[in-house]
């Protein structure tokens, strides 16, 4: 008597397989949305500055003001650049997902993606559960 397919060790390990592709496709689109989420501040703080510039010249900016200007400026580029790196291990755990390589760089992405809730928090925690399965852990070539 033969065993249906997905009950053999072959079928199991494809609809493994399938899982990791659908993750990963996930995990690009999230990858995706930390990008786009990260360019929500310079362009609030440039239409911000467009619409504040004064048009009187008798409206004289202090040096608290320009100091508080450039802090500003400086964190909104230092949390811009920190989510693109963000955004740019994500997508690269979601390549090497697809790809069944690198299974710690994986692991590592699902964790971050925690951190945007509640959609990366969603899919890098079943995320990594499925990572931290010792079958489905072996389908990783490293």
């Amino acid at each position: 008597m033969t065993r249906p397919d997905h009950l053999s060790p072959a079928g199991r390990e494809r609809e493994a397989g399938e899982t990791f592709d659908i993750l990963s496709y996930f995990h690009f689109a999230l990858a995706a949305m930390i990008a786009m989420a990260a360019l929500v501040p310079p362009l609030y703080l440039a239409i911000g500055r467009a619409m504040a510039a004064p048009a009187d010249a008798s409206l004289v900016r202090t040096d608290g003001a320009r100091a508080t200007e450039t802090f500003t400026l400086v964190a909104v580029a230092v949390l811009v650049l920190f989510a693109f790196f963000v955004a740019a291990l994500v997508g690269w755990g979601a390549r090497c997902l697809q790809k069944r390589e690198r299974w710690s760089l994986c692991v590592a992405a699902s964790g971050l993606a925690c951190l945007f809730f509640p959609l990366g928090t969603l899919l890098g925690g079943f995320t990594l559960q499925r990572l931290l399965e010792p079958r489905l852990r072996a389908l990783f070539r490293s």
